[in-house]
């Protein structure tokens, strides 16, 4: 008897065959594109288990076919969970908590606030729908900062500092050859 599959299981195979059926794929073309037989199609989705331990280039293959990041398609999967994207600070948080939160620092950040969900519609966002808006969120906050450290005097020293190494392992690199050179002519006026 086969495990029952979970949740996010059945909404990818659910969103596999809705793609399928929209490109005029049969299920033959589909598990090709995975590099599947039909046969070991029908295994994963039938159980969860054997579909989390699916290899990486049949998870990377329907994440292609579905346009959505790998790391999307591990989590239907079952190959990674919201846990593995990091603990909170709080242990007793859970991730629907930390994505509320970031939420709410969206409505106080200056920069961003213009970018906030109102929390009606937050709270019927899906999650999936909440992880991606947190994700894109915090990577814009790295970037304003990578900006803003760039532009003060300790990152104009950094750069410099960059530079000078640069320049530095260039003018080994070059120095190298023609110190075998010398050497090779040393031994060469020896003989």
């Amino acid at each position: 008897m086969a495990r029952p599959r979970s949740r996010p299981t059945m909404y990818l195979f659910r969103l596999l065959e809705a793609k399928a059926l929209r490109d005029g794929l049969t299920r033959e073309e589909l598990c090709a594109r995975f590099g599947i037989s039909s046969s070991y199609y029908g295994q994963l989705s039938a159980d969860a288990t054997l579909l989390a331990q699916a290899s990486r280039p049949v998870v990377a293959a329907i994440a292609a076919f579905l346009e959505v990041p790998f790391v999307q398609a591990q989590l239907w999967a079952g190959q990674i969970t919201w846990q593995d994207f990091g603990s909170p600070r709080n242990p007793g948080a859970t991730v629907i908590q930390y994505l509320d939160k970031v939420a709410m620092q969206i409505g106080d950040d200056e920069l961003f606030r213009e970018f906030a969900v109102p929390l009606k519609e937050w709270s019927a966002t899906p999650q999936a729908i909440k992880l991606r808006y947190v994700a894109l969120y915090e990577q814009a906050r790295r970037l304003r900062l990578q900006k803003e450290i760039s532009a003060s005097p300790i990152g104009l020293v950094l750069a410099r500092a960059a530079q000078l190494r640069d320049e530095t392992d260039a003018a080994t690199e070059r120095a190298a050859p023609a110190a075998g050179t010398a050497r090779i002519r040393r031994r060469n006026a020896g003989s």
